[in-house]
């Protein structure tokens, strides 16, 4: 259950009554801690002997710390043959084991589970039971393909050029060009392959990932593609060069799948495209309910479209629904390919409002009080800085890139993390505080400031919603979470609106958040907030309102209206029964 049951467990395997250091297999197994085989490798080597016992001691001076793999499918947890600090087998990460598995076999006909490399699976398996519920548990998933934005196959990047820190320094073009010109008789000999070893490690330094490629009998095919993409990284040279690369180190590209649990037999596709509805409708899609899912649709004449939907309403109730749902629709501008969309997604069954997504509160204002970053360099040159020292790590086949390392990824948003199990974040942030990782503090920072990996702070910041500064930047990142208003106000331009007896700090209408910036006997002047649009990263700091220009000459009109008897009040925002459909659309609780 947690770490002093493990050392408890510990000690009785290793120490006797009089608290001596003694091993035998009887005393290693007995209690089921350790196989056999475990047992004979801890008596044979003295070394790992003397590190379980510091491993120990260590725990022991710790503090407790509970057990992470509860509900874990223990089944999918295979061992490795490398021994760990206790001395036993290591074992995978269940839940990347059951993760892989579900990328390789969901969703697919015939899935032959015998072909799985996995023995403690394979074991599990041999239970007809067992059998039968994973077949039908990969069962309930789909193969969707993954497209561009371009509405093309997505494949991974093999050079990320957001990550790779291009420099001045003529020295690599040099040390290529040499290799260029060495006799062909000469490519294999140990001065041509030490050039070769000195190339990967420069490159890694940059966040070019060729490591291994002087054990690469055709790595001189590298070369040329490699300097010009140095000299000039345009798109042709970009491609030119990740080519040749795929082809001289071997790597598998293919289109990706996402492989999602849903229950449909509809054409989809997961697309993350900042196109509007409107624009994806003219494409051939139209949005599903779920976050990056459309269907693609082949268009038929409207009318052919209304007589399919006539089978099962009238045509009034027809009008009704083309009418009233086509004008919800802010985001499309021409009304008939509005009502177009509404009836395809009514043919097709899917929602006529996609809902809107939801946004923790309580976790924007934790990352921002625990955030102290430089947004602008963690955005940027971080991002290289890392992938530099993945590769390095990687390079080295050290323990910081087999335990942390290895355990990141770098695409067009940025650095992602592989797998985001408990297991493997709590592992992260063990690692984080354990010393042997550089630049801890700003991998922190970066994950406070990414939309698309947890937190790796282990520290808890208490949560108040009191200060203002803080509430400007969770209604920044995330609107949904204040109601709309329903008190009236006044719009006095598209960035400050007006109201009476105004007392809330922050109000939102649906033209957006706007903050409290002065009140005047008892009309109060509210500034538009700007909204985070970034679709990678919070803004969790530098949100600035309007200039000071623009405040002080609404608050003179502001004087000026008060003296001419006040403001008219232009808005009364809503009926009670369209502001309860946009609350409970959009209304996220704090």
């Amino acid at each position: 259950q947690d770490s002093s049951e493990l050392l408890l467990a510990l000690e009785r395997a290793f120490y006797d009554k009089d608290r001596l250091f003694i091993t035998s297999v009887s005393s290693l197994t007995q209690n089921g801690l350790y196989s056999v085989y475990e047992a004979q490798n801890i008596l044979n080597n003295i070394d790992l002997q003397e590190n379980i016992k510091t491993t120990i001691e260590k725990l022991g001076n710790s503090e407790v710390i509970e057990s992470n793999l509860d509900n874990v499918k223990m089944e999918f947890a295979d061992k490795e043959n490398t021994i760990n600090s206790f001395g036993k087998l290591t074992v995978k990460n269940p839940y990347e084991q059951e993760f892989q598995i579900i990328q390789d076999y969901g969703g697919k006909d015939d899935v032959d589970l015998d072909t799985i490399e996995n023995t403690r699976l394979q074991k599990h398996l041999q239970n007809e039971q067992n059998r039968t519920e994973l077949e039908n548990e990969l069962a309930l998933y789909k193969r969707l393909p993954h497209l561009t934005q371009n509405l093309t196959p997505y494949t991974q990047p093999i050079l990320n050029t957001n990550a790779i820190k291009l420099t001045q320094d003529t020295q690599l073009i040099s040390d290529l060009q040499v290799l260029k010109e060495t006799p062909t008789e000469l490519l294999q000999s140990d001065e041509a392959l030490n050039y070769v070893r000195k190339l990967e490690k420069d490159l890694a330094k940059i966040g070019i990932d060729l490591v291994g490629l002087s054990e690469k009998g055709n790595y001189i095919e590298v070369v040329e593609p490699l300097q010009q993409f140095l000299l000039n990284p345009n798109e042709a040279n970009t491609a030119n060069l990740e080519a040749v690369m795929i082809d001289v180190m071997g790597i598998e590209r293919t289109p990706q799948e996402v492989v999602l649990k849903m229950d449909s037999d509809q054409s989809l596709h997961y697309i993350e495209t900042e196109k509007s509805e409107e624009e994806m409708f003219d494409n051939g899609y139209i949005k599903t309910g779920r976050k990056n899912i459309y269907q693609k649709i082949e268009k038929i004449p409207f009318a052919q479209l209304q007589s399919i939907l006539l089978e099962d309403m009238t045509q009034k109730e027809l009008s009704d629904l083309l009418e009233t749902e086509s004008r919800k629709m802010k985001t499309v501008k021409d009304n008939e390919k509005a009502k177009e969309i509404v009836a395809y997604k009514t043919v097709f069954n899917q929602p006529l409002t996609t809902p809107t997504e939801k946004t923790n509160s309580k976790e924007i204002e934790e990352r921002q009080q625990l955030f102290n970053g430089n947004e602008e360099y963690l955005k940027g040159d971080f991002v290289a800085d890392f992938n530099a020292t993945i590769i390095e790590e990687k390079r080295k086949n050290s323990d910081n890139y087999r335990n942390f390392y290895s355990k990141f990824g770098i695409n067009e948003k940025g650095i992602y993390i592989k797998s985001v199990d408990p297991l493997t974040i709590s592992n992260l942030k063990t690692w984080l505080e354990s010393g042997e990782i550089k630049n801890t503090e700003d991998i922190i920072n970066y994950s406070l400031l990414s939309k698309n990996i947890p937190s790796l702070s282990s520290v808890e910041a208490p949560i108040t919603f009191t200060n203002k500064e803080t509430l400007r930047v969770v209604y920044s990142n995330n609107p949904q979470s204040l109601k709309i208003t329903d008190e009236g106000y006044s719009m006095m331009n598209d960035n400050f609106i007006t109201i009476e007896n105004g007392t809330q700090p922050f109000v939102r209408t649906p033209e957006g958040v706007f903050e409290l910036i002065e009140t005047k006997g008892s009309t109060s002047l509210y500034t538009k907030l700007p909204l985070s649009e970034d679709t990678n990263y919070y803004n969790l700091s530098n949100i600035d309102l309007m200039d000071n220009q623009s405040i002080e000459q609404a608050s003179s009109f502001v004087t000026q209206k008060l003296k001419e008897g006040g403001f008219v009040k232009q808005k009364n925002i809503l009926t009670k029964e369209e502001n309860k459909k946009i609350t409970e659309e959009n209304f996220d609780c704090i």
